[in-house]
């Protein structure tokens, strides 16, 4: 178990849209997605639907169907596919998810303020099209 976890939607959101990048131009069902990414069908169908919802894919339905990534989505950045699907990310929230904290200094010290923060701008500054080669 790692100490900071990507959630698996999250993941799924990312990963599927580098997938589409990668496929720009064209229709992708979810079984084939799902496929690559080695996920369930229908949580992925779930995560889809939330980011054409958001305005980063395109849905097309019909027996021809599938999903492709919108102009948006192109210039997405990490941060905002995950916040797509996971809503803001909010800063300085207790690690241990306590809303009163026992002791007058963080035991931990700011390294997991610090790991977050590394992240977020990480997420910031990564754009969807420097992962695609």
């Amino acid at each position: 178990m790692s100490i900071i976890e990507l959630r698996e939607a999250a993941s799924l959101a990312i990963h599927s849209m580098v997938i589409l990048a990668k496929n720009k131009g064209n229709l992708l069902t979810v079984k084939e997605m799902a496929e690559e990414c080695g996920a369930s069908q229908a949580h992925l169908a779930k995560v889809m639907q939330r980011l054409a919802k958001s305005g980063l894919v395109v849905a097309n339905r019909g027996p021809k169907g599938g999903y492709q990534i919108s102009p948006e989505g192109e210039n997405a950045t990490l941060l905002s596919i995950y916040e797509a699907l996971e809503g803001p990310v909010l800063s300085k929230e207790c690690f241990l998810k306590q809303k009163v904290c026992p002791f007058e200094k963080c035991i931990f010290g700011g390294v997991l303020e610090k790991a977050e923060r590394e992240i977020k701008i990480y997420f910031a500054q990564t754009k969807l099209k420097d992962l695609v080669l």
